[in-house]
């Protein structure tokens, strides 16, 4: 059953989160009311406290924005080689399945 588009859960690895929030230097940057919304859901750190998540609850509007986010970052990293290319694919790859969840196309 899919989910309302202005409530859309995405698991953004804390890695990626940290990105978001303290971009030194990025080439790329989200709007501030986004930005809050990362900061202020709680990690989830079940998993260990190497492995933390947030499970963001976005508006279709703002996760095709953590898309288009963190892809750019993924092929900029992954042009230089950088490790960081992983973890933005794969917060790429979680926006993308909170709108199919959501009934929404990508």
């Amino acid at each position: 059953m899919p989910v309302p588009t202005n409530r859309i859960p995405v698991s953004i690895p804390e890695a990626a989160c940290i990105m978001a929030i303290s971009p030194r230097g990025a080439i790329i940057a989200l709007d501030d009311t986004l930005l809050a919304k990362i900061s202020e859901t709680p990690r989830d750190m079940t998993l260990g406290p190497d492995k933390a998540w947030r499970h963001v609850v976005c508006t279709d509007s703002d996760v095709r924005k953590l898309i288009e986010f963190f892809q750019t970052l993924a092929d900029d990293f992954s042009m230089r080689g950088d490790s960081r290319a992983t973890v933005c694919a794969q917060a790429v790859d979680n926006a993308r399945y909170g709108l199919k969840m959501a009934g929404i196309s990508n």
